[in-house]
């Protein structure tokens, strides 16, 4: 007996099993697309100020200007030169006469009281005497600063585009799993905070106007050498050359005389402004996600189904953030202003779970709309001294167009 028959023969009993197999047991995939929309997302700003970073001053502090003071110069005359000196009651000059200039005397002199002279100590006294006055302004300014930090929230909604691929693993008794992957995108997480205090500075200025008046006087004692003749006042020698009662033309003593001063200091003038830091934060987003899980679903009838899906999901956020702020006081003076950028990625975890119904228009393309929450786990950002944080966790809703390929549909 031949063994190539039962050869042949297992040879045809594995082909045509294969081939049956292959026919019953066929890869069946589905791909779904739509708009989709997440809100309830949040972004808090935990802020700062630069401004109160960098030691802003709206004014300087301190006082501005001085106390009026009169500081007189003094005689100036130590009495020891032969010259012409002038007082307030007279005048003493040097003798033209060179016999009297060399013995120090001359008869050149005048005065004008009897109580200049005295007899009995044989001198003569004259007076001069000097005064000033002098004015000044002073402002003294004081800086009273608040804040440095500002709060604020706000909430994001996002809409965009999502496409779903699923690959159909087991069907059975009108239920039906398949793996799903989703990307998806989110556009318009923008949020824009406007005036944002965050620094003030009140500045107090006070003016004081002070005044100063000063007057002293000093005494010049000349010698009469005793004479009994001296002449009564008025009298003056009017030639440096002439004939007369003889005096010393320097002073035996330099005396002080009287001394008075006065003093006023008064307000005249205040004034109170408000340097305010205001913050301008403008951030925009978009939101990738990367979604793989199971859905379960089942038929309630021929062409409604429901169904459930979930999984883990990788988000993508692309943030922009620009920051400006600006230093400015109640006149409109800019004191300073500082501009602030940021762009970062942050790649993000999170889950998801959701539930749907789905209608077959025929047989195959079918209709889906679905409704859950997303989780995603919280990042910050910092541009300048501000930190934004985003909590992107919220409910989402989607509509999505099927289509159905491959494999055997029953």
């Amino acid at each position: 007996m031949s063994t190539s028959k039962p050869l042949m023969s297992l040879k045809t009993m594995l082909t045509s099993t294969l081939v049956l197999t292959m026919g019953t047991v066929s890869a069946e995939w589905y791909f779904e697309a739509g708009p989709w929309h997440r809100g309830d997302m949040r972004i808090s700003v935990d802020g700062g100020s630069r401004a109160a970073e960098t030691g802003a001053r709206a004014a300087q502090p301190g006082v501005r200007g001085g106390t009026a003071t009169v500081n007189l110069p003094g005689p100036g005359d130590d009495g020891t030169a032969q010259i012409l000196r002038e007082f307030d009651d007279g005048f003493v000059g040097p003798s033209g006469l060179p016999l009297y200039f060399d013995l120090g005397q001359t008869q050149f002199f005048g005065f004008q009281r009897d109580d200049q002279h005295d007899g009995d100590a044989g001198t003569l006294t004259f007076s001069r005497s000097q005064s000033g006055q002098a004015q000044a302004r002073r402002t003294r300014t004081t800086l009273d600063a608040q804040g440095g930090s500002w709060r604020d929230a706000g909430d994001l909604d996002g809409t965009g585009l999502q496409g779903t691929l699923g690959y159909v693993l087991d069907r059975n008794n009108g239920r039906e799993l398949s793996a799903r992957f989703q990307l998806g995108w989110l556009g318009g997480l923008d949020q824009n905070l406007r005036n944002q205090s965050a620094f003030r500075q009140e500045v107090r200025q006070t003016t004081r106007e002070s005044s100063a008046e000063s007057a002293e006087s000093t005494r010049f004692v000349f010698d009469t050498f005793g004479n009994p003749a001296f002449p009564m006042a008025p009298y003056e020698m009017t030639s440096p050359d002439g004939i007369g009662p003889l005096i010393s033309d320097t002073p035996i003593a330099i005396q002080p005389g009287t001394a008075s001063e006065t003093f006023s200091d008064r307000v005249v003038g205040r004034s109170q402004s408000v340097a305010a830091s205001q913050v301008h934060l403008k951030t925009e987003a978009d939101l990738f996600v990367f979604g793989l899980g199971p859905r379960i679903r089942w038929n309630v009838s021929e062409e409604v189904s429901l169904f459930v899906e979930g999984g883990g999901t990788l988000n993508l956020l692309d943030a922009k953030l620009r920051r400006d702020e600006r230093f400015v006081t109640d006149s409109g003076r800019v004191v300073g202003q500082w501009s602030d950028r940021a762009d970062e990625q942050k790649w993000l975890w999170g889950a998801s779970l959701s539930l749907g119904a789905q209608w077959q228009l025929n047989e195959q393309l079918h209709l889906s709309a679905s409704g859950g929450y997303d989780w995603v786990e919280t990042t910050k950002v910092t541009v300048g001294p501000d930190r934004v944080t985003y909590d992107l966790s919220g409910y989402q809703v989607e509509v999505a167009l099927g289509w159905r390929f491959g494999g055997d549909r029953p």
